[in-house]
């Protein structure tokens, strides 16, 4: 058992590094920055995650799963009223413990879809499964519309949240992120 749990916190403590290297210095961060930046050696990470690719493809599916549960129990026990406002606030930062950080992880890897084809479908999968979760309580709130024009606001809400944040990162002031916000709930109220 103690073997497992050094292993989980190993491959944290890599990911963890490797997460604020590429926040400073890009993507193609190397395994050396990395290491240093963990506190111990290439050899280590290869051992417990392995190449500059799997340490890619293990980071995305962290990120990618924390994002993904977190928006699935956002609406746990939430009244139908306060659904919407508490979707918005998660995709658009508005929330306590929002994560800027893995938000940003998640913006830097989503340059690496053509070099990395595991961290392109592991996307691909987590803003379909996204859109559907959006359609679906869309869906749920507004029955009188149509699946497909649940699906496009939905789609469109998404665009907007991962726009804004890029616009964010860039330093673009907070007047935009209102706006952006504002932009999805005009398209949410189409659905009325």
């Amino acid at each position: 058992m103690g073997r497992k749990s050094l292993s989980e916190a190993r491959t944290n403590e890599i990911l963890d590094a490797f997460g604020r290297c590429i926040i400073k210095y890009g993507l193609d961060t190397s395994l050396e920055q990395v290491a240093e930046e963990a506190g111990m050696t290439r050899s280590i990470i290869r051992h417990y995650i392995g190449n500059r690719e799997e340490v890619v493809n293990t980071l995305i599916e962290r990120v990618t799963h924390d994002y993904l549960n977190t928006l699935q129990r956002l609406g746990d026990g939430i009244p139908d009223e306060k659904l919407i406002d508490l979707l918005l606030d998660y995709l658009f930062g508005g929330l306590p413990d929002y994560d800027a950080v893995d938000k940003l992880i998640l913006d830097i890897l989503m340059t690496a879809k053509n070099r990395y084809p595991v961290a392109k479908q592991r996307l691909r999968d987590l803003f379909t499964h996204i859109i559907t979760l959006l359609a679906n309580d869309f869906q749920r709130l507004y029955s009188h519309n149509t699946p497909d024009k649940c699906r496009e606001v939905a789609y469109g809400v998404l665009c907007l949240a991962m726009s804004n944040e890029s616009f964010v990162w860039i330093g673009m002031d907070a007047q935009h992120h209102v706006m952006a916000r504002q932009q999805a709930i005009y398209l949410i109220e189409s659905l009325h």
